[in-house]
């Protein structure tokens, strides 16, 4: 599970990938629709996960919160985790 932040407008982004590296060159290349406006976005966490089940569902998790304030809060409670 990674989470960006757009440098452009701070917004944040959540999503899930076995190779994050290469995730984050696709959203900044534009080839991720959802977050084309935002760029250049730059890794502001990642959080190494057992299986893809478990990815998908602190992924989804972290989604339904909306509120960036509280994944913030979240990132600084795990950061060790990166």
């Amino acid at each position: 599970v990674y989470i960006l932040e757009s440098e452009r407008h701070g917004r944040l982004y959540i999503g899930a990938s076995d190779d994050v590296e290469r995730r984050v060159e696709e959203h900044n290349q534009g080839q991720t629709k959802s977050t084309s406006t935002g760029r250049p976005w730059k890794l502001l966490y990642k959080h190494l996960c057992e299986d893809r089940i478990t990815a998908l569902r602190l992924e989804r998790t972290l989604k339904s919160w909306k509120n960036s304030t509280r994944v913030r809060a979240w990132i600084e409670r795990n950061k060790d985790g990166m």
